[in-house]
């Protein structure tokens, strides 16, 4: 994440180690979702113990997180199916 505004990432979509994608976005939507992942990780891994209002806090974050992602993750599927038209379209 550059700058709050911009990410790149990579993501194997095959078993091949060498057949990667990546994904760069302005996408602010995935971009706060990456970093709201990211701060739910590094709060769990530091075992840290939340009040009843973080956890409130932390419950509805997640609700949305996880909204956002199936919203990106379609987002990715459609892509990936893009990807795939074009390496077997009629040029192959």
């Amino acid at each position: 994440i550059i700058d709050n505004q911009e990410t790149i990432f990579f993501m194997k979509i095959s078993q091949d180690d060498n057949d990667i994608m990546a994904l760069w976005t302005e996408s602010k939507t995935l971009i706060n979702s990456l970093k709201l992942s990211f701060n739910l990780i590094w709060l769990k891994s530091n075992f840290l113990k939340a009040s009843d209002d973080l956890k409130t806090e932390t419950e509805e974050s997640l609700e949305h997180l996880i909204k956002e992602l199936e919203q990106e993750k379609r987002i990715v599927e459609s892509l990936k199916k893009h990807v795939s038209k074009k390496r077997t379209g009629p040029n192959r």
